[in-house]
């Protein structure tokens, strides 16, 4: 079983693949921010994982706000010697330089990495499908072994999306998916284990208030902005990466703006489409095998699973404990659209 907070607003079980989601109104008038901090009050020696990127970010600031000693650690991938993340490792030490924050930079040849199959073996073994996450959890392997104080990573936030996908959660709420724990978080806290450090991450899901409150910065965001996120049919890949920002910036101000979603390849896939002439030959390459791997083990553990249909589907199943809240903050945030006549600010999404 899987917690994050206490108490927690989600709970994995991992062999039924049974997830728990528990959003409920704040009994206090306590800040997000005081809230958040209030879950992090254990960490007395925070290793922040900086990739750059606005989650990150706003990790660091969170952890700045505890008076806490902070390390920052970041990775430098590179091709046959050439740097393919430069952009994320300069915003890390553009950032670490002005808050003064010492930075650790560790290299990782991503040509040894996918030519030995190093990425299929961490796909194997925690059950990923993306190369990316890959990377990470082999960073954190061969990085935090026994580290003292706690590792403190991003992740996403719970937001307000208009005509959202039913799989991303009730209603208009977004970010609040089955797959969100259960292809991707379960993995980092499984190797955190393994490698015994205490680890730290997605913090905005980790009580039912603090969900309930970074929701309500969606609706926040359209009051003071005029700005929202809904979802286009016509538009595919598009990304809310500025609704993102406005949230992170609304809790606590100060992130450098990466300006777009970055995957730490886009340089590589470039390279490797001049290369071939095919613009996809890294998916094809490398992610297309992941992702066969990954469905040949859902099968597998499909026909291993019990009668009873408890742990069905590729995901698993979610319960949502929020009683009326979903209808009430859909309805708050269509009225704020309309009344502040706010205008969709999806972004399209490039990995290449």
């Amino acid at each position: 079983m899987i917690q994050f907070g206490n108490p927690p607003a989600m709970t994995y079980y991992e062999e039924e693949k049974f997830l728990s989601i528990t959003i409920k109104k704040p009994k206090t008038d306590s800040s997000l921010l005081d809230l958040i901090k209030e879950q992090l009050s254990h960490i007395t020696n925070a290793h922040v994982c900086l990739s750059g990127g606005v989650d990150s970010q706003f990790t660091l600031r969170v952890l700045q706000q505890l008076n806490v000693p902070i390390t920052a650690h970041t990775y430098l991938t590179t091709w046959k010697g050439a740097p393919i993340n430069s952009d994320d490792v300069m915003t890390a030490r553009m950032l670490t330089d002005r808050e003064n924050i010492k930075l650790n930079i560790t290299e990782i040849d991503l040509y040894d990495f996918f030519t030995n199959n190093t990425h299929l073996e961490y796909g194997k073994k925690y059950n990923t499908a993306s190369p990316q996450i890959a990377v990470h959890l082999y960073y954190l392997h061969t990085t935090f072994k026994d580290i003292d104080g706690t590792v403190v990573l991003g992740g996403d936030v719970p937001m307000m999306i208009k005509d959202s996908d039913i799989a991303e959660g009730p209603l208009d709420i977004a970010g609040l998916n089955s797959s969100f724990i259960m292809k991707n978080t379960q993995a980092y806290h499984v190797v955190a284990k393994e490698n015994n450090f205490d680890i730290v991450k997605d913090m905005l899901y980790y009580t039912p208030e603090i969900i309930y409150k970074a929701l309500e910065l969606s609706i926040d965001v359209v009051e003071k902005y005029k700005i929202h996120c809904a979802v286009d049919s016509e538009v595919p890949g598009s990304y809310a990466h500025k609704l993102k920002y406005a949230i992170y910036e609304e809790i606590i101000p100060g992130a450098i703006n990466p300006l777009m979603k970055s995957t730490g390849f886009e340089r590589l896939k470039k390279y490797l489409a001049s290369q071939s002439g095919i613009y996809n030959t890294f998916d094809l390459k490398y992610r297309a095998p992941m992702v066969l791997e990954h469905r040949k083990t859902q099968r597998n553990t499909r026909k291993d699973q019990s009668s009873d249909g408890s742990a069905a589907g590729t995901d698993g199943t979610v319960r949502f404990k929020a009683g009326k809240l979903p209808q009430e903050l859909t309805e708050r945030y269509r009225n704020a659209i309309l009344k502040h006549n706010s205008e969709s600010i999806y972004e399209y999404y490039f990995d290449f």
